[in-house]
């Protein structure tokens, strides 16, 4: 069975560099906290992310773009996540993909 979660893991178009300008490091330390979180299966972190990640919400001024990651995280079952794909475009946006399927990291 294939489960795939579709949204952002961060998502402020207002504050997007439509220029390509650099990185910013809100929307890195956002992805990085929960990237850390995806890689240790920190299941309470995760669910408090509003509370306890850094910039919550200047990443996501609401949460639709995040939600289908606990979708398929809860679908994992326990499955720790392993990273596909990371990085951010257009200084701001982060659209990492992530597998919950027991694959090594």
């Amino acid at each position: 069975m294939l489960i795939i979660g579709s949204g952002s893991m961060t998502h402020n178009l207002y504050e997007l560099s439509r220029a390509g300008g650099p990185e910013q490091p809100w929307a890195k330390a956002f992805a990085d906290w929960m990237a850390q979180r995806l890689q240790e299966n920190d299941i309470e972190a995760l669910l408090d992310w509003e509370a306890r990640v850094p910039f919550a919400k200047q990443n996501h001024p609401s949460d639709e773009h995040l939600l289908p990651l606990f979708f398929a995280l809860g679908a994992a079952h326990g499955k720790v996540g392993r990273s596909l794909h990371r990085g951010i475009e257009l200084g701001a946006l982060a659209m990492d993909a992530w597998a919950f399927d027991g694959a090594a990291a």
